[in-house]
């Protein structure tokens, strides 16, 4: 599948991760599930930062904040839920909760949805042992923390969640190694 695309400011802006799972979710998949019935395809994508895009709603702890913030129309993130373990129970976690806000000149309380902050995420989990003081070893930095949880860890791109839906394989090429890619040796043939 193709698309021509009129790069710069004043024609169709510059391409991004948006324009990318466009086209494979509505051009490249089904295309070549046209062209393949009943095959798996392998997607193997260069390490492009379109590729390595995470979906909105993704678990990645250096897009959430410290303490509980109100949600605007403007945040670019809005999290998934998701569980973690404690004493071999699956316990069912929301990073967001209901808060009631003054309203203005003597209107009632305004209901507005808060994220409530990695400070607390942690507490809930019962890995937030830290007492205010910086330790000598930083595990206890609290996004790092998050991160290295499982559900943050095995977190997704949002390519690589399209492709494996659709019920395909998913693959990168290594970093520094274009070699190992296939548009190369046609480009190199072309030239």
């Amino acid at each position: 599948s193709c698309r021509i695309f009129n790069v710069g400011v004043a024609y169709d802006s510059y391409w991004t991760s948006k324009d990318m799972l466009d086209q494979l979710k509505n051009h490249a998949i089904p295309l070549f599930e046209s062209l393949h019935e009943g095959c798996t395809g392998v997607f193997i994508f260069n390490q492009s930062s379109n590729h390595k895009a995470y979906a909105t709603d993704a678990l990645v702890a250096t897009c959430m904040v410290l303490k509980p913030k109100v949600v605007s129309e403007n945040d670019k993130f809005i999290f998934k839920d998701t569980t973690f373990l404690r004493d071999r129970r699956i316990i069912p976690q929301s990073f967001y909760e209901t808060v009631f806000e003054a309203g203005r000149k003597g209107k009632g309380p305004v209901e507005k949805r808060q994220f409530v902050g990695i400070q607390r995420i942690l507490q809930e989990c019962g890995l937030m042992n830290c007492n205010g003081e910086e330790a000598e070893n930083h595990c206890c930095c609290a996004r790092h923390l998050l991160d290295s949880q499982p559900d943050f860890s095995g977190q997704k791109t949002a390519i690589q969640e399209v492709v494996e839906e659709a019920g395909h394989i998913f693959e990168l090429y290594p970093k520094f190694h274009c070699e190992c890619n296939w548009i190369e040796c046609y480009w190199g043939a072309a030239k």
